[in-house]
């Protein structure tokens, strides 16, 4: 099958059993050793601006694993991966508490019932002494125990859980007829930039390659260039898609060096063969 280059890519929304249970499973194993490393880290790290960072490692490494096990089961729902990973974090975080009021109880006994942790918990905001500030004379009260329960929340379960983990297949591509990812074999360019971005992201978002022959090599002093990666499956010749970058060089202020700031023009774009092959005879001779 020739796909044809009228539309840009877009998932299909399909995702399996397999895949589900494998994001579930692969989610709670990273969930339960995160959390029981956050919840040493949180009781026995001192310095509370730490364990903000401590935080937000958590939720990476857990949406991390989420992304890689979606992959792997071929699912290709963000919603269904976001939803996955609200409840897998959720369940993490639930567990992160378990284990941590089972250190502070002298490691007697795990308290699973969400009625009798709630109450260790409004236990500890009342007595625990650990303070903010240099001096460590600025006790917190119980708001800012339980504004600090909101933050991690809001971090690891919102942001993190379901945000980022649901944003793992945004740059992905795949071939229903493969049934396999799309693989990035290709990064062609740099090019001069071509003068309407508007114009050219309408053109390929209506399958035109009209620009083709338009583009040239770059040279050190384009300020603006242009940048083309190219994804295909590995088993089907006729997937292919490109993503078009725009890369502007702005020199630092009172420095020499050249910063470069990368921006994604086109997402995705199918192409033909024939056009991709017109492209590739365009790629600069190093």
């Amino acid at each position: 099958m020739q796909f044809q280059p009228q539309a840009l890519y877009q998932h299909s929304g399909k995702f399996t059993l397999k895949g589900l249970m494998a994001m579930a499973v692969s989610g709670l194993i990273a969930g339960v050793i995160c959390g029981t490393l956050y919840a040493l880290a949180i009781r026995y790290i001192p310095f509370i601006y730490l364990n903000f960072l401590v935080t937000f490692g958590f939720g990476l490494i857990m949406s991390a694993a989420i992304g890689v096990a979606a992959k792997s089961g071929h699912v290709r729902n963000r919603v269904v991966i976001g939803i996955t990973g609200f409840f897998v974090a959720l369940i993490s975080l639930y567990w992160s508490y378990v284990f941590k009021y089972f250190i502070l109880t002298g490691y007697q006994g795990m308290v699973f019932n969400p009625q009798h942790l709630w109450i260790l918990i409004e236990l500890y905001v009342h007595s625990e002494p650990w303070s903010l500030g240099s001096s460590g004379n600025l006790a917190p009260g119980p708001a800012i125990h339980y504004l600090l329960m909101v933050l991690e929340f809001v971090i690891i379960v919102v942001l993190m859980g379901t945000l980022l983990t649901s944003s793992n297949i945004n740059d992905e591509a795949y071939c229903e007829e493969s049934n396999e990812w799309a693989e990035l074999t290709e990064v062609l360019g740099p090019f001069k930039g071509l003068t309407s971005h508007e114009q050219l992201t309408q053109t390929l978002s209506n399958g035109g390659f009209g620009w083709i022959p338009e583009l040239e090599p770059a040279t050190e002093t384009d300020m603006s260039q242009l940048k083309v990666d190219v994804l295909q499956a590995p088993n089907h010749s006729q997937f292919n898609l490109i993503t078009l970058k725009e890369l502007v060089y702005t020199q630092k202020k009172g420095q020499q060096e050249l910063e470069c700031k990368e921006n994604t023009l086109v997402s995705r774009a199918f192409i033909s063969t024939d056009a991709l092959n017109e492209l590739k005879q365009k790629q600069p001779q190093v």
